[in-house]
């Protein structure tokens, strides 16, 4: 072992200091002119119990130092291996280590409680969400702590909110009564690069997550975080949302929507003539879907018991995203990252009435049903 290198490893205050006792020795004798009287062999025989003294100390400080640098070489290993699964520092609860993983971590942002009707925005230029209070239009708190923050969805208690963070593949799950992240799922699946959208069912028990790039869809058992299964062959999958009953799930595929039934995760249906699909909303009375169609900047809407376009709302401007309908299914939400803004949408007249500011790139809207 390279002793120097163990030395260099060790902290600035903790690092030892070897002092040659021989050069103490000199520092500390008076040189006499006087000449030594003793005869040659007592000098030899004072000379080798100092050598041997010194051997001594010099094995001594060598085995300290193989003992400290193996303390330091086991701190380093450990602290890799915590990075290598995704701990942290103060984090609380055990890693589940397969293809996807939960790691509980607090992180800093406004506890301010989500209500029932109020809304998640995520901000993906800030890496924050805005807790909006859909009642007033005003943002009451923000949750910082995240990266790309696209797609998300809220369960089915309002309790937590699964975030989809664009730029590093996880998803973080957000505690909405104390309005922070309190984990994060790593999606280490083969088939996710570009994670996406975000869908939780009905039950709560699973999550539909698109992986873009991949034209995947994984299906996470929200209990465990582990991923149970996947469903291939769709093209480039983002929005995902479920019918209220859960049986089916609904998935645009730029210009098609794709029809999962949940119980055998197989696509059973298409409905077709979208223009770069890239969000959808099912509406609470599951009669129709809201489609954001981001090439021509308008929003379509299609019959779910007829699987066909009904009709198409336009005037939205470039950079159309998600939409989400409220808790009652009066009002639909479209966000817009170009102009920052999100679009109010009167179902019953299906025409824009107003919009809500102060955001920053807003991706997705969602609300909390309960």
């Amino acid at each position: 072992m390279d002793f120097d290198s163990v030395i260099f490893w060790l902290p600035h205050r903790s690092r030892l200091q070897i002092v040659d006792p021989q050069q103490s020795s000199n520092e500390n004798t008076v040189i006499s002119e006087q000449p030594v009287t003793q005869d040659e062999p007592n000098e030899q025989q004072s000379v080798q119990p100092q050598q041997e003294e010194q051997s001594k100390k010099d094995g001594v400080v060598k085995k300290v130092l193989i003992v400290v640098g193996l303390i330091v070489i086991l701190i380093l290993l450990l602290f890799a291996t915590k990075g290598t699964n995704g701990y942290s520092s103060n984090s609380s609860s055990s890693t589940i280590s397969s293809t996807t993983s939960i790691t509980k971590n607090l992180a800093s942002g406004n506890a301010t409680e989500l209500h029932p009707g109020d809304a998640y925005v995520s901000n993906y230029n800030a890496n924050t969400l805005s807790i909006l209070n859909v009642s007033t239009g005003k943002i009451i708190g923000t949750i910082s702590g995240f990266n790309g923050p696209s797609e998300m969805s809220i369960s089915p208690p309002g309790s937590y909110a699964y975030v989809v963070n664009y730029l590093n593949n996880t998803i973080s799950i957000v505690n909405t009564s104390f309005g922070k992240i309190t984990g994060t799922i790593y999606v280490n699946s083969l088939f996710s690069v570009y994670d996406f959208g975000v869908a939780i069912s009905p039950s709560g028990k699973f999550a539909y997550e698109g992986s873009y790039q991949n034209g995947t869809i994984n299906i996470i058992n929200t209990s465990t975080g582990k991923i149970s299964g996947s469903i291939l062959g769709l093209y480039d999958p983002t929005g995902i949302s479920f019918g209220p009953s859960g049986q089916y799930a609904y998935v645009v595929e730029d210009n098609i929507t794709g029809i999962i039934n949940t119980t055998t995760n197989k696509i059973v249906g298409n409905i077709t003539g979208f223009r770069g699909a890239v969000g959808l909303s099912v509406s609470p009375s599951g009669r129709y879907a809201y489609v954001t169609n981001y090439k021509n900047s308008s929003v379509s809407i299609a019959s779910l018991s007829e699987d066909k376009i009904v009709g198409n709302i336009g005037g939205f401007g470039l950079g159309i995203q998600d939409v989400a309908f409220n808790p009652s299914g009066s009002y639909a939400y479209v966000t817009n990252y170009n102009t920052s803004k999100i679009y109010v949408i009167n179902t019953s007249t299906a025409s824009i009435t107003g919009t809500l500011g102060g955001f920053d790139g807003p991706e997705s809207i969602a609300f909390d049903r309960n």
